[in-house]
């Protein structure tokens, strides 16, 4: 019989030791699948070669190899499409699959490497931040606190930005400073490249605007009496020059809506406290600039509470 074709049940099936369907049929009594397949189909009846065999048993190990090849068909499952390598593997049916993409907080495209959603939140530091934190443990809103000490108050010194000399700029800017009740800049060994002074602008916008004029700020004299222009009331130091210089200098009631905000020189005591008076907002941002030519060197560093 070997060589022949028998009709046995439903399949057609080449005799020769045998290879049926994408089964290995090995008449001592299995039927091994190759890969993917790992079972075996079993037969019911043992034959051997050389043996005559009742047509009805072979029959009957046929009908068995048919059944078990439906059922092993029947859980297969095949690609859909045309998958790409690298990509992802997800099922496009119950027993087929396609190229597929991560969907929800962690997502891919076309790839394994995987994205990270935004959750809204600006990336920098925060200080007495407020957060607010979701079910998975991630930070989706965050904002400056309003510290713990109140103006003049006992709560401990932030640093809430620095700058350090890495090449001439004409000004530097500190934002993000909302809800600090007090704010102390310190620059240390500044060096300007033309004779000038450091001047100290505020902001109430965040950086928008910085207030620059006489309007803006008043000296407060000892006499009680006020005025000044600008660069008397908001320079930092007092004599004009290129070599480094240093100063203090701290803002109170920063973070009040209301009234006038106080800004003491404490390297400069005689020259009395200067109030900014452009507005009643609260004050969230200040820029160092030179009055001529640029910041050649040095350090400034802002601590805010």
């Amino acid at each position: 019989m070997v060589g022949q074709v028998l009709e046995c049940g439903r399949k057609s099936v080449m005799l020769r030791g045998v290879k049926w369907a994408g089964l290995w049929v090995a008449f001592g009594g299995g039927v091994m699948l190759p890969a993917p397949a790992t079972a075996a189909c079993v037969v019911p009846n043992a034959i051997t070669n050389g043996q005559v065999a009742d047509a009805s048993k072979v029959m009957e190990n046929f009908d068995a190899v048919a059944e078990c090849a439906d059922t092993v068909g029947e859980a297969m499952v095949t690609p859909t499409g045309t998958p790409v390598s690298g990509e992802l593997v997800v099922f496009s049916g119950a027993q087929t699959v396609t190229s597929g993409d991560l969907t929800g907080d962690v997502t891919t495209s076309g790839s394994t490497a995987t994205t990270l959603s935004s959750t809204g939140v600006t990336p920098g530091s925060y200080f007495s931040a407020n957060i607010v934190v979701d079910a998975k443990g991630r930070v989706t809103s965050a904002e400056n606190g309003t510290g713990s000490g109140g103006s003049g108050g006992s709560g401990s010194w932030v640093l809430a930005g620095s700058w350090t000399y890495s090449s001439s700029v004409a000004q530097v800017d500190f934002t993000g400073l909302d809800g600090s009740s007090d704010i102390l800049i310190i620059t240390q060994g500044v060096t300007l490249s033309s004779s000038g002074v450091l001047r100290l602008n505020v902001s109430t916008d965040n950086g928008g605007t910085y207030f620059n004029s006489d309007a803006n700020y008043t000296n407060v004299s000892s006499t009680g009496t006020g005025g000044g222009t600008v660069g008397a009331n908001m320079n930092l130091y007092k004599s004009n020059a290129t070599a480094a210089r240093s100063s203090i200098a701290r803002i109170q009631l920063a973070n009040a809506s209301y009234g006038p905000k106080l800004i003491e020189r404490l390297n400069r005591p005689s020259n009395g406290p200067t109030l900014f008076v452009a507005n009643n907002d609260s004050i969230n941002a200040i820029r160092i600039l030179a009055t001529s030519g640029s910041i050649s060197g040095g350090d400034i560093f802002v601590y805010v509470r």
